[in-house]
């Protein structure tokens, strides 16, 4: 299993691709503090819908947006890196 994709400039066609080297150690770190920075916004959005007297049905109604579309998110790249360390 290769550790990292090759780094270069490549033509497919008319257009060029960059590839960068990434490990899936190294997604699964920004994942990782990506994962810390949800909560801590989480953390502070809950409090302030909470202190600053947002309706109850407009807080309901922002919570789940919020956390639905946030962790669907969560999971939906954690899938992606897995696939993707898979394949490398």
């Amino acid at each position: 299993m290769n550790e990292a994709v090759s780094f270069g400039l490549k033509r497919m066609g008319d257009i060029f691709i960059l590839s960068i080297p990434l490990s899936p150690k190294i997604l699964w770190s920004v994942w990782f503090l990506a994962l810390c920075a949800f909560v801590l916004v989480s953390w502070i959005l809950v409090h302030h819908w909470g202190y600053y007297g947002v309706k109850e049905n407009r807080k309901v109604f922002a919570k789940t947006i919020y956390f639905v579309g946030g962790i669907g998110a969560i999971i939906v790249s954690a899938l992606f890196i897995t696939a993707f360390s898979f394949i490398s």
